[in-house]
């Protein structure tokens, strides 16, 4: 069991690798070896807390499947050993981020001095503009 956060964890047996072939490096070592691997993790069977399984699937929509299942598939290193560990490890950087919620945020109005600075620059930049036009004759 891999612990993310109070009330959610990962239970390594529902952990399903399957190995796949991969693209990428390893020339004709890639037609014969299957060092590819394919993660798939049911999120639904477990009992995670509602707002934890509602961000999953607000920021992975794409990895999970219609039957609940986040799929993720490493084919980036030649050797299938690093291709699991690193699929496990991307497994648990997606728990992190589906843990943390967003502040909310507390409207401010701009200080007195910000609001004397802003129209400062902008007399200053009208000055500038007012100065860069051509002279009009009186005649």
């Amino acid at each position: 069991m891999i612990f993310i956060k109070k009330g959610i964890y990962i239970i390594e047996k529902d952990i399903s690798l399957k190995n796949i072939k991969s693209s990428g490096p390893g020339g004709q070592n890639i037609n014969k070896v299957s060092t590819g691997v394919h993660l798939k993790y049911p999120i639904h069977s477990n009992h995670y807390p509602v707002w934890f399984t509602e961000n999953l699937t607000e920021k992975y929509n794409g990895l999970i499947s219609k039957k609940g299942f986040l799929n993720i598939k490493v084919v980036s290193n030649r050797s299938q050993l690093r291709n699991r560990k690193k699929a496990i490890n991307k497994l648990i950087e997606i728990f992190n981020q589906a843990t943390k919620t967003n502040k909310k945020r507390i409207k401010t109005s701009p200080t007195k001095s910000s609001q004397l600075k802003r129209l400062d620059i902008k007399r200053k930049n009208s000055l500038k503009k007012e100065y860069r036009k051509s002279i009009k004759s009186p005649y």
